[in-house]
């Protein structure tokens, strides 16, 4: 097709050509008038076609051919063709999130035998943060994982893409059969996006109270203590053990509190809400034995 649009521009560039040689004699005034007059309207009707067959969108189709063609190439897998990759040695592809990966460099991991080879032949998703490797947890199901969870997730997709190659797709939960993201899958993707914005406020909670240095000794038990590079957070300030509750945590941890720094009144509020005193630990000690 583009061929046949190159031949006609070259035939219509020559006679605008031959055109505008004649209009260069002037002793024939009145045939120069319509020759200039026919040559507008050519140029005209040249422009009206190309735009209208589109030219420059067809040519940057076909420069974007092999790309198109790359993607084309993505395997759509059912769960009977991927299951094959797992009984077969030679091969060894897993699905984490409705992505295929083939993982076969690592045998000494998902071979036959090893710790990691259920994972083989399936999507098995949830055992990647559960840790539940039973058939029952071997499963794609996450919806209901904690953020954290969801995040984990994301975080071992990442991995995968880096470290294996990627095959496809695994018709089913995330994808349907002609390859496009289901319903799950896009509330899967809100679910990453609130995770990540979860872990933004946890990494903000985590700066402005960074963990205690910690330390057990079989004579004195567990001491904890604050220094201006605990946590591996260096600051300007020092601080003061404190058991602290992280959003949503029913458990707690040691963290240093900057005691000169927190004096605001939505400080007072965090501290009473969420900060509590080791026992037998002065308030503005620095270092304290406590019970963990």
């Amino acid at each position: 097709m583009l061929a046949k649009y190159a031949v006609f521009t070259v035939i219509t560039s020559v006679i605008s050509f031959w055109c505008m040689q004649q209009v260069q004699e002037p002793y024939y005034k009145h045939i120069n008038d319509f020759y200039n007059t026919f040559c507008i309207y050519l140029s005209k009707k040249v422009n009206d076609f190309l735009s209208s067959r589109n030219i420059l969108t067809c040519v940057a189709a076909a420069e974007n051919e092999e790309l198109f063609q790359e993607e084309e190439s993505d395997i759509l897998f059912t769960a009977d063709m991927l299951n094959k990759y797992s009984e077969n040695s030679e091969k060894l592809y897993l699905s984490i999130l409705g992505e295929v990966f083939d993982v076969t460099k690592g045998k000494k991991f998902y071979g036959p035998g090893e710790g990691y080879h259920g994972f083989t032949g399936k999507d098995g998703s949830r055992a990647f943060v559960t840790g539940d490797f039973t058939e029952k947890g071997l499963i794609d199901d996450v919806l209901d994982l904690s953020l954290q969870d969801i995040k984990s997730l994301s975080d071992w997709s990442k991995f995968y893409h880096k470290e294996y190659e990627y095959k496809g797709k695994l018709i089913g939960r995330y994808y349907n059969s002609d390859g496009r993201p289901t319903g799950y899958y896009y509330k899967l993707q809100k679910k990453l996006v609130e995770a990540a914005k979860a872990q933004t406020v946890s990494d903000e909670f985590k700066l402005n109270y960074p963990p205690c240095n910690v330390e057990f000794d079989i004579n004195t038990g567990s001491r904890v203590w604050c220094s201006t590079r605990s946590g591996g957070i260096e600051r300007d300030w020092v601080g003061v053990p404190r058991k602290i509750y992280e959003p949503g945590s029913k458990t707690h941890r040691c963290a240093c509190l900057n005691i000169m720094g927190q004096s605001t009144e939505a400080d007072r509020n965090t501290r009473i809400k969420n900060i509590e005193e080791y026992e037998d630990c002065h308030p503005e000690a620095t270092s304290c034995h406590v019970h963990m």
